[in-house]
């Protein structure tokens, strides 16, 4: 995520039954929040990334303001399932 100009927001679905998780990672391989089922629950949510140099407010609806150390950043999704097909044969 480029977050030289402005903040980017991110927004994670409800999940019922299954768990997820979103690894915030700077550019020094800081994980610097985690966004998914142990850190906020399966209710999902707006979450605001900003960079160092970001000073301005939340809009409404974000669950949280997380900040990169760097003005670049990346989110590295996992999710898990239990749900996985059976065999027919």
């Amino acid at each position: 995520m480029d977050l030289r100009a402005e903040p980017i927001v991110v927004t994670m679905p409800q999940i019922e039954k299954e768990r997820y998780t979103g690894q915030l990672i700077d550019l020094y391989t800081f994980n610097f929040a985690y966004l998914g089922t142990r850190s906020y629950g399966n209710d999902g949510g707006n979450f605001l990334i900003a960079g160092p140099n970001w000073n301005g407010a939340a809009p409404p609806g974000i669950k949280a303001v997380l900040r990169a150390q760097t003005q670049f950043a990346y989110l590295l999704i996992r999710t898990s399932s239990s749900m996985l097909p059976t065999s027919s044969t």
